[in-house]
C-alpha cells in the first residue's frame, strides 16, 4: 500500500526498506506470539511484493533479526538520513525497542510512525496489563515518544507524527 500512495502522489523517488528475519519471531511473548510464527521465506515475500505490484528495485531488503541487521553500517550504506513513514510490525517488544532506537536519529518534525499491532495485546491480557507487552510498552519507553502526537488510531494499529520542535 505504500508504494502504491508514494505512486500516487507522485513521490518517484522515496525508498522502501524492508527488514525482517524470515525466521518467524525471534522470541515468545505473552499468550499471543511464539517463537517462529509468521514464518515468511525471502523468496515468498518477493513474490507477494512482486505479485503486488511493487517495483523490487526500490525496495532494499534487509535480513536478519533486529538485533543483528539494525546497524549504523546499515545506514552507512544507504545513505539513510531521514525518514518520512516507519511502520512498525514487530509485534514484539523486544524487536520494537530496537526498531526505535534505530530510528532515534532518523526521525523529523512531520516523520510518521504506523504501529501494525499495537493493540495485539487487548484480547489476550488482562486489561491492566496491555501497556506491559509490544509495540505499546517500547513505544512508551522510548524516550522519544513525547515528541510525538496521536495521528490515528484504528482496530489493530495506531499512528504518531513528530511534532516540530519549541
Amino acid at each position: 500500500m505504500a508504494f502504491h500512495l508514494a505512486q500516487r502522489y507522485r513521490l518517484n523517488t522515496m525508498r522502501f526498506f524492508a527488514f525482517d528475519s524470515f525466521a518467524g519471531l525471534p522470541t515468545s511473548e505473552g499468550a499471543a506470539f511464539r517463537k517462529g510464527d509468521y514464518m515468511c521465506s525471502r523468496e515468498s515475500f518477493v513474490s507477494i511484493v512482486n505479485k503486488g505490484g511493487v517495483e523490487l528495485e526500490r525496495v532494499e531488503i534487509i535480513e536478519g533479526f533486529y538485533n543483528q541487521s539494525l546497524t549504523d553500517t546499515v545506514k552507512q550504506d544507504n545513505n539513510l538520513r531521514k525518514v518520512a513513514i516507519v511502520n512498525v510490525d514487530c509485534d514484539l517488544y523486544s524487536s520494537t525497542k530496537g526498531v526505535l532506537r534505530f530510528v532515534e536519529d532518523l526521525v523529523q518534525p512531520g516523520s510518521i510512525i504506523i504501529f501494525d499491532d499495537w493493540h495485539a495485546f487487548e484480547n489476550t491480557s488482562k486489561s491492566s496489563e496491555f501497556d506491559l507487552y509490544g509495540e505499546r510498552r517500547a513505544f512508551q519507553e522510548w524516550p522519544m515518544s513525547n515528541c510525538f502526537s496521536e495521528l490515528y488510531d484504528s482496530t489493530t494499529g495506531k499512528a504518531f507524527m513528530m511534532r516540530n520542535h519549541t
